[in-house]
């Protein structure tokens, strides 16, 4: 009995129906292996913050905020020394967990990068930043506090105790009535931002007197209007003439918008300067 022999085409049928098969299993064993690798790391991200919850049930202290690294919970014992980002396979590195205690509530956050404060404490008079009590304000024309939110160019204001950060357009908005800031306070939030964007802030709001008053050196500052502009003094609304403190009464101004941002902001790149501004 002969044996028989495959034929060119049925071999070329036969490689072509692997190519086909592995067209489409191999993707999907990619996926796979990366759906387990996000699963494993999600898993591993509870985990840290579950930890930094333990350890900051233990210290018991009553900072505003308190911040605690993986190699921090490495050391105390609260982790274990070989745990990998599953994603990368390599050590965590620059991930902590910000802890934020309002006397209320006790906030934690899983952060993955350097955050505004990681690049500020660093910085100086200048830069045009000064620390006022446990705030950092930005002074002076020339200060490097530009920033990319949202596809567009801000300035810092300042970043307060819990690290939250305060951004303004430096573009004045429409003259506004008193009755109306409410109103468009919230279309604004609504019109200008996605939902994505929105989960990274904490409110919108009209820029805060002190806030301007701080940002004064030398009579120049970033807010540049010689127009009358809307202030929030002691949680009331008051209009400031030519940014000279004066404040004046009037019925409509224009409004400066402070977004409030929140402090686990990770900042990609950027040295805050105009040409070069850090990008959220």
């Amino acid at each position: 009995m002969k044996n028989k022999a495959y034929t060119l085409i049925e071999l070329l049928s036969v490689i072509v129906i692997l190519a086909i098969v592995s067209a489409i299993a191999v993707p999907r064993i990619i996926d796979v292996i990366g759906m387990s690798k996000i699963n494993a790391y999600n898993v591993s991200k509870k985990n840290i913050v579950k930890s930094a919850k333990l350890k900051y049930l233990a210290d018991v202290n009553d900072s505003l905020i308190t911040e605690y690294t993986v190699d921090d919970l490495i050391t105390d014992g609260y982790l274990k020394k070989d745990i990998k980002n599953p994603i990368t396979n390599d050590n965590y590195k620059n991930t902590k967990v910000l802890i934020t205690n309002d006397g209320n509530n006790i906030n934690y956050e899983y952060v993955e990068g350097k955050t505004l404060y990681d690049i500020i404490i660093d910085l100086n008079d200048n830069d045009g930043l000064f620390k006022d009590d446990n705030n950092y304000i930005y002074k002076g024309i020339s200060a490097n506090n530009y920033i990319s939110f949202n596809g567009e160019i801000y300035r810092i204001v300042k970043v307060d105790s819990y690290r939250n950060i305060y951004l303004i357009n430096n573009e004045i908005q429409n003259k506004i009535s008193k009755e109306k800031i409410d109103e468009y306070l919230i279309s604004y939030y609504n019109d200008n931002y996605s939902e994505i964007i929105k989960n990274n802030i904490l409110s919108v709001d009209i820029l805060n007197y002190n806030d301007l008053i701080n940002s004064f050196l030398d009579n120049e500052t970033f807010i540049n209007s010689n127009n009358d502009i809307w202030v929030k003094d002691n949680n009331k609304y008051k209009v400031i003439s030519n940014l000279n403190n004066k404040i004046i009464d009037k019925n409509k101004a224009n409004a400066i918008m402070v977004l409030k941002i929140k402090s686990s902001c990770v900042i990609k790149s950027g040295n805050g300067s105009q040409l070069n501004p850090y990008e959220i």
